[in-house]
């Protein structure tokens, strides 16, 4: 069974590095940015992660815009 961690980020560069370190058991980590302005990016260039560029407009409902985000 693979396992599949998703984090959404905006402006995390305070944070992101901690949380792609902890999720190292993972076979894949998936990050969908909205577009950072601060070094985000930049910081997981260098991780082995996939990185999506999407707007986030239903912040209300970040589980349903994971559930319905085709990868």
């Amino acid at each position: 069974m693979k396992i599949s961690a998703v984090v959404l980020t905006k402006n995390e560069e305070e944070t992101i590095r901690d949380c792609i370190e902890s999720l190292f058991w993972c076979d894949e980590i998936i990050i969908i940015d909205d577009y950072s302005e601060d070094k985000t990016l930049e910081i997981i260039q260098n991780a082995k992660v996939k990185i999506y560029n999407f707007i986030l407009t239903c912040r209300e409902y970040p589980t349903f815009l994971v559930l319905h985000f085709k990868f």
